[in-house]
Order: structure tokens, then sequence, then C-alpha cells
């Protein structure tokens, strides 16, 4: 990567997340105050006055801070400030099970479809021994650490996201691909850049702020697609060829990551499709039986097996009511039980506002399809075969109006962006620029749909730190 590039991400990241933190300081209060329950229970506010007394005990003795007296006194009313106005808004919706999840671990049954083990995760960290039983107290016990600690997992997992994005970009388009109608191959590094870019305008927006699972399992998918991406390029070749030696060992790689992701949220299952491709591609294209491919299947596979046997171990056989089913899964049964996921269950007039909400990212991602069909074939026809199915999943059978927060792991859209704005740079002769207006006549489509997503991003922040649907 680029130094220059790496500087440009950092500073367009940065930014975009104090935007969203200033949003979130300056939203009054919230329209539903269900959570606040969570904050007036005595125990968590026996964790927030250790906190602000630990915290504050820990800055105070910081020798630059200890000479300014005036400055500690007002330490402990500057740390309840950033817990009422910041942090404690980021703890509603599926926030309020996260949270409890990361102090208490999952309990009830419904509980399960709140990835377990994103909150295991957060509550076994930092991962190590602290010797000094107040400061261990404060990081492995204590509500608002335990909050803390996911924030920052959150934020840095989507900036490293970010950063495997560009890798990724790069070696897809400079390695495998044709080139475009309007830049060559050896402009990828600026495709990777502005990939980088617009993804850091993801609509999933303030879901990869607040202590939500989707930062995680977005860069586990993209580690794995990378890694896979990785094992069969090879420079000048159009063809995939199948890996052998040391690359199938990354190509296996991948597939750990890929299972991880599954085990974060069960939608990157759809990640797994492009091993089936890379399978029947092998068998078909180069008459070659490998079982590279049908092993990194099986470890994905595997894990989808593992995180439901995982609640059935817990539950069953006493919840007759799914543990007798032929395939007995939690998550399939709470998902239509508790929030009535299925076959066009969602089609309903009462619902044609979430699938407004949805509309701009469904459209983005067919435009998107339609842009690479035929194009950057075979690397990217698994990928395409995949958005379509998270699509047509999303549109019949999910609550529409996640797919802005979920389709983070679908990197289409932000290369379509991208190659959209070279090509109005390229179109105007203005190369290396991110945007520039009047690129191209009219007012171009990338321009509408980049301006869209950092609007979206500041009413869907505001909405969410308001407590304010959708969600």
């Amino acid at each position: 990567m680029l130094f220059s590039h790496f500087v440009k991400i950092t500073s367009f990241f940065i930014i975009i997340k104090c935007i969203q933190v200033i949003i979130v300081f300056v939203t009054n209060q919230q329209f539903d105050t269900s959570s606040q329950i969570i904050f007036e229970s005595a125990n968590v506010i026996r964790h927030k006055e250790d906190f602000i007394t630990l915290t504050s005990k820990i800055i105070q003795d910081v020798p630059l801070v200890a000479q300014y007296p005036e400055l500690s006194q007002r330490i402990p009313n500057s740390i309840s400030l950033i817990l009422e106005g910041f942090l404690e808004k980021l703890v509603v919706w599926d926030a309020v099970y996260f949270s409890k999840i990361f102090t208490e671990g999952a309990t009830y049954e419904h509980e399960w479809v709140f990835s377990p083990l994103w909150g295991r995760l957060v509550k076994s960290a930092p991962f190590f021994s602290i010797q000094d039983p107040e400061l261990h107290k404060l990081v492995y016990e204590n509500f608002y650490g335990k909050l803390i600690i996911a924030v920052g997992l959150t934020n840095l997992l989507h900036y490293l996201s970010v950063l495997v994005l560009y890798k990724w970009t790069a070696i897809v388009f400079d390695h495998n691909s044709k080139p475009s109608r309007w830049f060559s191959i050896s402009e990828s590094n600026e495709l990777a850049l502005k990939s980088a870019l617009v993804y850091i305008l993801n609509p999933a927006g303030v879901f990869l702020t607040a202590p939500y699972s989707e930062s995680f399992a977005t860069f586990l998918a993209f580690v794995g697609l990378y890694l896979r991406e990785l094992s069969l390029v090879e420079k000048d070749d159009t063809n995939l060829r199948a890996p052998k030696a040391l690359y199938g060992m990354i190509y296996l790689g991948s597939s750990i990551f890929i299972a991880g992701g599954i085990m974060i949220r069960l939608n990157i299952i759809l990640v797994a499709f492009v091993y089936l491709y890379d399978f029947l591609y092998f068998m078909k294209k180069l008459k070659l039986s490998t079982f590279v491919p049908l092993l990194a299947g099986l470890v994905t596979f595997s894990s989808f097996v593992y995180i439901n046997m995982l609640p059935y171990e817990e539950f069953c056989p006493e919840r007759v009511i799914w543990c007798t089913s032929r395939l007995p899964s939690l998550y399939s049964f709470a998902q239509g039980r508790y929030w009535n996921i299925g076959f066009l269950n969602y089609w309903t007039p009462n619902n044609i506002p979430n699938f407004l909400f949805a509309l701009p990212t469904i459209l983005t991602l067919l435009v998107s399809i339609n842009y690479f069909r035929g194009e950057y074939v075979p690397h990217l026809r698994p990928l395409l075969l995949m958005t379509g199915l998270f699509l047509f999943l999303g549109i019949t059978s999910w609550h529409v109006q996640i797919l802005t927060r979920v389709s983070g792991f679908i990197p289409l859209s932000s290369w379509y962006l991208a190659c959209k704005l070279i090509e109005s740079n390229n179109s105007a002769g203005l190369r290396g620029k991110f945007y520039k207006a009047g690129a191209s006549s009219g007012v171009p489509i990338e321009k509408v749909i980049i301006t869209w997503n950092f609007l979206w991003i500041v009413v869907q922040t505001a909405l969410f730190a308001g407590f304010l649907p959708p969600a």
C-alpha cells in the first residue's frame, strides 16, 4: 500500500467517525426510553460509579494531569458526560442484547441469535491476566468497561476491513482482470484507494460504530476472500487455476476465516458459495478433480453445524417445540417464531416504508451486478452469484431494511462506484482525483450514490442515537 493512500484512508476514516460521534452527542433524547431500564438498574449504576471512580483515579495519577488540580476535579464529570452522551446512546436495538451478552453471556433462548461468539470475544477481551485487582475488575467485570472494549473492537475491525479491501481490490484488478472501457490495469492501486474510501461510506453506517457484530464478521469474510484470491491468482492469467502446495494451504486458510465469520453472523454462510463455485469450475473447466475447494467447503459447513449444535446442547431436549425437528436449529426456529422471518412473510402494506429504506442499497447492488456481468470472469462471477442470492433472500425472506447493515461483506458496490469514479475522471482527463464535479455530463450516478450514502449515514446515526426506526 502506498503511504499516501494509507494517510488518505486513515484520515477519511477518522473524519467520518468523528462526524458520527458528534451526531450521537448532539442527539438530545431517545424516542424509545426502554433501554434506560438497563442503566437504571442497581447493578449497572454500581458499575458506572465504579468505572468513573477507577478511571478518574488512573487518569489523575498521570504526572501531567496531576500538575493541574482544577483539571483533575473535572475528570469524573467529563467521564460521566462521555458515558451518558455517547456510550449509553449506542445501547439500543440489538445492542441491548449484545451488551447483556458481553457481561453475562447468552442465557435465554432467543439471545443465541445475537451472535453469542461475538459476545464471548468481547467478554474475554483483552485476553490476558491483569494483576491489579481494581483494574482487572474494571476491564473484565464492569459493564461500561466491556461496552468500551466492544465499541473499540467494532471500529478497529471496520478500519482493518477497509485496509484488507484495499489489498484485495489491488490483486483482483491488477493480476486477473481484463481492462475496463475507461481505465487500464495499471490503475489498480488507484481503484483500490477509491474502493476503500467508498467502503468507509458503507450504508451500514452507525452499525459499524456501535457494538454490533457486523464489523467482525465482515473483517473475517474479507480476509478469507482475500486469501482465496491470493491462492488462485497468477499474473496475466485470466483463468482460475487449481491451488497446489503453498497456494493450497493459503486457500484452506481462507476457509478458516470464513468459518469464523459464519460463527459470528450466519449470513456469512453465503460467502462459502465461492468454494462450491470453485469446485464445479475445476471439475468442468479444467477437467481436474481437486479436493481442496471441497475440503474448504466442508470447513465452512462444519462451522455452521457447530454454531447450531451449541444451543442444541444447552436447551435440548427440554425445548420440544424445536428440539424434535428433523433439522433442529434454534436460529431458524427463533427467526420464524420471534421475528416472523420466512418467505414473503414481510410483504405486507405496513412494511412498505422498510422496503423504501432498503431500496437504495438494493438498486446499488443490482447495478453493480449488471456492471460487472461478463467482465472480470471468472474471478468475479462467484461474487456476482453470491450477491444475487443475497438480494433474493433479503428481499423475499428477511426483514428487508437490515440489508443496509448486513450487506457490508459484499464488495461489488464499492468496486462499482470506484470504477465509475475512474471512468468519469478519465473521460475528462482528471486522473488521480477521488471525485471532481463535472467529470462527466449530467449528474454521474456515482455522485448520486456516494452523496446518498453520506447523507444516509448522518441521518441513520441520528435516528439510531434517538432510538428511532429503521433498525
